[in-house]
């Protein structure tokens, strides 16, 4: 078979007779495959990709379904996708090279989520640059802006119980507590009236809002339904919504652990659009971020290349200078790329001195917090502060996932098991929407660890390795649960590639108080683990 993807999705055979593919998903799995490594991607990445918002045993279901429709729409070259227990590949397809620099790559592509999206916009960015000889001197062009204005309408409410402006209120008030912490968008609430009719905004922006956010609630009898929109307010284009109902004779409503997700949902989908404006054109690349939604993007995918080019952006941008967000997450961004290189005294103190200043710029912000303490556990090594940090993140905070998610970290950092897996389970719930979703669950495949349940580490870490290769400290743990559930050889390869980034990664230096491990289990189960494979280097 051959694929081209100039332009519309197009599959021929091989005398050039189109084979017909129905659906949205069938085409997007085949395009992914065709511009993978070696054409193959593993089962949970596909999931991933294609079915990012569904539980995990209900996108396993999905993805067999749909494998098994494709093979009957190929017909006899059925054989040519092949799919075993963990991989997907094909065999035998080829890849036309991009023919038309003016049509688009894959230009019928669903929306399918960010995980795809980064994806689709890695692979058009290289179809444009494979034919454009010379490029855009991207000097002379105006700097983008750097935030996103984004306004709150007021709630649209279908009901008499009056108990619906108090669930909608609590709505449209951790939405704005949210956008606040972050501080990388202007937020112009119109969300609340007074008796005059004039809005007292959050943010007053100095430019008509870029995005817009509606919640509405209707409820008719036993049955109410909640529902968020996120759309352009001049085309009115729907950038993203959803909805929640429940039709019960009890409690009003749903239950506030399904709203927080929900929330929290809308908050990362309302982030992924903002990056995805100022960022256009730029995401995928290895290029400087456009924006502090790409330096995040950037601190957040974990690799050195993109820490060094986050914090080159945080120090380049004058308005930053005094952004207590922007010092906390340089400050997060040293203690992601611990071990990876650099001097590990200077590491230190510029460390200590982007802690400081971020919390002297704003001390009662909780996502500030929340990554100032893991930067004073992990990296300071000042585990009682680290603790106290956090604790007052969950306080200010209690629906922020990532509040949770650093204070299982620093709960590891003091020993302390059955309370980092308690927090990070939360994390997890909370940000099981978000486009971040792996960092939450590395920190759960830790914990799980070292609470001595190695089949399901192992099965998490995995999933997060799928989303985030090369994880150091996920590895680390894995190498350890791998040799624990007797797969030593596995154990042994996983050892030798992280000693490959990492050749500090030896039994001898593990005890030393400057190896980033996050505590005392952490040696003990990865020592163990170097023991049953045999000593390595």
């Amino acid at each position: 078979m051959r694929l081209d993807l100039t332009g519309s999705f197009r599959l021929t055979d091989e005398d050039g007779v189109e084979i017909p593919l129905s659906g949205r998903l069938g085409p997007a799995l085949i395009a992914v495959l065709a511009t993978s490594h070696r054409q193959s991607k593993s089962r949970d990445a596909l999931r991933a990709m294609l079915w990012p918002r569904s539980p995990d045993k209900q996108s396993t279901a999905s993805l067999r379904s749909l494998l098994s429709a494709l093979r009957k729409e190929l017909g006899s070259h059925a054989k040519q996708l092949v799919a075993d227990r963990r991989m997907v590949r094909l065999e035998g397809v080829t890849l036309l090279p991009h023919q038309d620099p003016t049509l688009a790559f894959f230009d019928d592509a669903p929306g399918l989520g960010e995980v795809f999206e980064d994806w689709l916009s890695t692979e058009r960015s290289r179809a444009q640059t494979a034919k454009t000889a010379v490029r855009p001197d991207l000097s002379m062009q105006p700097a983008p802006p750097t935030r996103v204005c984004v306004a709150l309408y007021p709630p649209d409410v279908t009901t008499d119980d009056p108990h619906a402006n108090h669930v909608v209120g609590r709505i449209v008030g951790q939405i704005r507590q949210h956008l606040c912490l972050m501080d990388m968008t202007d937020v112009l609430d119109l969300s609340i009236m007074d008796e005059s009719g004039i809005t007292p905004p959050t943010t007053l922006a100095q430019r008509p809002p870029d995005v817009a956010l509606l919640v509405s609630l209707s409820k008719v009898g036993n049955f109410a339904e909640v529902g968020i929109r996120i759309f352009e307010p001049i085309t009115k284009q729907v950038l993203w919504s959803a909805s929640v109902s429940a039709d019960q004779s009890t409690t009003f409503l749903l239950s506030p652990a399904q709203l927080d997700e929900f929330v929290n949902q809308a908050v990362d989908s309302l982030n992924v659009a903002c990056l995805r404006m100022l960022e256009a054109g730029h995401l995928g690349r290895r290029a400087s971020p456009q924006s502090i939604f790409g330096a995040v993007h950037k601190v957040l995918g974990m690799s050195v290349q993109g820490q060094s080019a986050a914090r080159q952006f945080f120090r380049s941008r004058a308005e930053l200078e005094n952004s207590a967000i922007a010092a906390a997450w340089y400050a997060f961004s040293l203690a992601n790329t611990l071990g990876e290189g650099g001097d590990r005294q200077d590491i230190l103190e510029e460390a200590d001195a982007y802690c400081r200043r971020a919390v002297t710029l704003d001390p009662s912000n909780a996502l500030v917090l929340a990554l100032i303490a893991h930067v004073q556990g992990f990296v300071l090594r000042r585990l009682d502060i680290g603790a106290e940090l956090a604790r007052s993140a969950r306080q200010i905070a209690p629906t922020l996932a990532i509040a949770w998610d650093m204070s299982a970290m620093n709960a590891l950092y003091r020993g302390n098991i059955d309370d980092a897996a308690q927090f990070s389970e939360k994390a997890v719930r909370l940000g099981r929407f978000s486009p971040y979703k792996p960092l939450f669950e590395s920190s759960q495949a830790i914990t799980t660890s070292l609470s001595g349940n190695h089949r399901k580490a192992i099965k998490i870490a995995k999933c997060v390795l799928d989303r985030v290769p090369n994880f150091l400290a996920v590895e680390r743990h894995l190498s350890g649960s791998l040799a624990a559930t007797g797969q030593i050889e596995e154990s042994r390869r996983l050892i030798q590639k992280v000693q490959m980034r990492d050749p500090g990664f030896v039994v001898n230096r593990l005890s030393d108080p400057d190896y980033p491990l996050p505590s005392p289990q952490s040696v003990d189960l990865i020592r163990r683990g170097f023991a049953s494979v045999g000593r390595l280097i």
